[in-house]
Parts: C-alpha cells; structure tokens; sequence
C-alpha cells in the first residue's frame, strides 16, 4: 500500500494515497498522489459521507486507525 510508515506519524509524514480506494472516492479536487498524514486524516474527516467505505481494505483501515490515534490523539471526527 504505501512505502513502509515509520514507527509513528507526524502530521507531515507523506501518504500515498494511490492505494487508499475508499478515499479516493471522495478526493474529487485533490490530484496529487501523496499528501501528508494530518491531511488525508483531514480528508476522511470532513468527506466521510463521500468515502466508499465498502472499499476501504484492511490494510486502509489499519492506516486509518492509526491516522486516528497518532494524529487524531484517538478522535475521528465525522
């Protein structure tokens, strides 16, 4: 999914979000192909409504939880 992660995110670690199917589909706007980590969890944030979250995979999910507790301090706001 993407290059390996170090061991905890700072807002401004990159994200590939190539492999992050469930947000691509609400990244409408938004054309580069990595972002840092405080804005993808910006982006699950406000468009949740938009994401496909039947297609989120496993390993989206486990970025997303990990987006939530380290960058999130454990809130996702929705």
């Amino acid at each position: 999914m993407n290059a390996i992660l170090p061991p905890r995110l700072a807002p401004t670690t990159p994200i590939d979000t190539a492999a992050l199917s469930g947000l691509r589909s609400a990244m409408w706007d938004l054309h580069e192909p990595v972002l840092p980590a405080q804005t993808v969890l910006y982006l699950y944030e406000t468009r949740w409504d938009y994401v496909d979250q039947g297609a989120i995979a496993p390993d989206e999910a486990a970025l997303l939880r990990r987006l939530v507790d380290e960058i999130g301090n454990g809130v996702f706001l929705d």
